[in-house]
């Protein structure tokens, strides 16, 4: 179970501050979410996910893979991209 919000909408505060009045100086302290999520837990591990993580399962979604027997072709070329995308 996460221990701690990171971040909230707008939608969400409001939401929360008209469910809770009370709360609402701390409701309205949590930090606002930018990529359109409703909320964002903290992580468990603490530590998110790298550049490199997100780069590739984007990578591998837009490919579309179909069975676990095309995964490791995807993979190839998606490091490959990465390598690429690195050095130039």
């Amino acid at each position: 179970m996460a221990k701690c919000v990171t971040c909230l909408s707008p939608k969400a505060k409001d939401l929360l501050v008209a469910a809770f009045p009370p709360l609402r100086q701390q409701i309205m302290a949590v930090a606002t979410c930018s990529d359109g999520l409703p909320f964002r837990f903290c992580s468990r591990s603490g530590r998110g996910r790298s550049e490199y993580q997100e780069f590739v399962s984007k990578c591998l979604q837009e490919k579309k893979v179909k069975s676990f027997a095309g995964a490791p072709q995807a993979m190839r070329e998606c490091a490959a991209l990465w390598r690429g995308r690195r050095k130039g």
